[in-house]
């Protein structure tokens, strides 16, 4: 284990760890994904590669995937003394890929594995469109013995699992399948999940992607219930427990709705409302597939005449987390708007062009009651959104596949960033996690199109206002899609190096 501190500053006493992978197990690598803002690999994003978990030690786990023989391992971590890794169980008969872990902070560690293989059966024709596929969820202690494990998917595909993806093909995101992406956490005697997959063969010979919500009983891992759909196609998702033990989340749906779609669950209720959304691409022909012809509406920023029906999968946004406070949960994230602030402007598209304007971090807060607030769909009502001091409302819309015409609206947004220039400066691989003082800690990457600039860091209070200021963080990387954890007044960030077999591990010290 090497170490030294990188930095103090403002957002707190900052060190870099690099610690040593025995056994010759390899891990996942910075590089593996390296896809930027404008990328069309980057508009599905991409799963975890380490699940970080507090111990019962009070110590930070790493819970991983070798990529080379799909072995999960426990990695316990111990900045002051001896770092150790063990095996955790895979799942029996198959290989798996690990979909989220994490830890009851009392010992006990839980995790889903989904079969790997059976291909992207829209483009692979040898692969299986209706096959039932192996979805497991495992509990270990930290020493690496099974205390439970249950198959989740029955005979019936009662989890409607066809294709999850591998670990050759999940680094490459260049289609939906490779950007499933799974949330897990644990809230006393019960296990949230949120995960996304592609479906079984519908009847217009599509296996279509999105992602669903169960929970499971803590004890056993039996099946407590299941909410069904989240969104679809869902590009991301991110969790978080309340004070309350239910669970809260974002996922970025694409249509079905077409927004940062918030929900609240546990094993007895789910609400869900939109609470952000964009832009849309349109169609460029008034005809297709036996469907108009369609007026015209409006041209995009190359020129062309668009008409009013879309199938835009592009979402022109990023998540990046979710947080309870007293009087709501806020919602961080990067999106796109125009040199007006306007985030529903149609002609601020292009064909299969994913970063138009700079990408920008976000910030709403949303009703602690929003259950009961008015509106529906991809409408975001005043009495929805509790941000103070966030933007007027807008309104827009967007028409359907079939030319039926969808509303939409924003409001309260408070933007964080002000990147003008999308050539030099946007914001990626966004991340939000409370912190000991009570407010919160915004990290994010600053990239160019397809290329990484630097590492930021800033500090927000719950009504989103900002107490200090961007500050470069050097030496410092994220991962797409990995989460931070605090645990007591420390957070923490890890990245891999294949090469080296080595984690290297970011504290921030309050």
């Amino acid at each position: 284990l090497n170490g030294a501190q990188l930095a103090s500053n403002a957002i707190g006493d900052i060190y870099h760890y690099e610690l040593a992978i025995s056994g010759g197990r390899t891990p996942l690598d910075l590089s593996e994904f390296t896809a930027g803002p404008a990328d069309h690999g980057n508009r599905y994003g991409q799963n975890r590669y380490f699940h970080l978990v507090e111990l019962s030690s009070g110590n930070l786990g790493i819970v991983w995937q070798d990529r080379n023989d799909y072995k999960i391992y426990l990695t316990k971590f111990d900045r002051r003394g001896t770092s150790t890794t063990v095996d955790l169980p895979s799942g029996s008969g198959n290989q798996y890929m690990l979909g989220a872990a994490a830890s009851d902070g009392a010992g006990s560690i839980y995790y889903i594995v989904f079969e790997a293989g059976n291909k992207d059966p829209n483009y692979t024709k040898t692969s299986d469109p209706h096959k039932v596929l192996s979805v497991m969820a495992i509990k270990s202690d930290e020493n690496g013995a099974s205390l439970a494990a249950r198959e989740l998917n029955d005979s019936t595909n009662s989890l409607n699992a066809t294709t999850f993806g591998d670990i050759a093909t999940s680094t490459t995101a260049t289609d939906g399948q490779y950007g499933n992406t799974v949330s897990l956490r644990v809230a006393g005697s019960e296990v949230g999940i949120i995960y996304s997959r592609l479906h079984a063969q519908t009847g217009d010979g599509l296996n279509h992607q999105g992602a669903d919500a169960i929970v499971l009983n803590a004890s056993d891992l039996t099946l407590k219930v299941n909410h069904g759909q989240t969104s679809g196609h869902s590009f991301s998702n991110v969790m978080e427990v309340t004070s309350s033990n239910q669970f809260i989340a974002i996922d970025l749906g694409d249509n079905y709705p077409r927004g940062v779609h918030f929900h609240r669950f546990d094993g007895a209720t789910k609400n869900q409302r939109v609470v952000y959304t964009f832009k849309t691409h349109h169609g460029y022909v008034a005809s297709h597939d036996g469907r108009g012809p369609f007026d015209p509406y409006g041209v995009d920023v190359t020129g062309k005449q668009m008409y009013k029906w879309s199938n835009d999968n592009n979402t022109y946004t990023e998540l990046g987390g979710v947080a309870e406070v007293s009087d709501g949960y806020l919602v961080v994230f990067a999106s796109e708007h125009d040199a007006n602030l306007r985030v529903l402007n149609n002609n601020s598209t292009g064909d299969n062009l994913n970063l138009i304007d700079p990408r920008n971090i976000g910030f709403i807060k949303v009703a602690a009651n929003f259950q009961a607030a008015s509106g529906s769909g991809n409408v975001v009502t005043d009495d929805l959104i509790a941000t103070q001091g966030g933007s007027s409302a807008e309104t827009g819309e967007f028409y359907s596949f079939d030319g039926i015409q969808q509303d939409q609206r924003v409001t309260g947004i408070r933007w964080l960033t002000s990147y003008t220039d999308k050539a030099t400066e946007n914001a990626s691989r966004i991340r939000l996690r409370d912190r000991a003082d009570g407010n919160f800690l915004v990290m994010w990457e600053k990239w160019q199109p397809s290329s990484y600039v630097s590492t930021h860091a800033m500090v927000i209070d719950a009504n989103g206002t900002v107490v200090t200021q961007d500050t470069e963080v050097s030496g410092v990387r994220l991962n797409r899609r990995d989460d931070l954890i605090r645990i007591g007044n420390r957070t923490y960030a890890v990245v891999a190096n294949r090469t080296s077999r080595s984690f290297e591990i970011t504290e921030i010290e309050e």
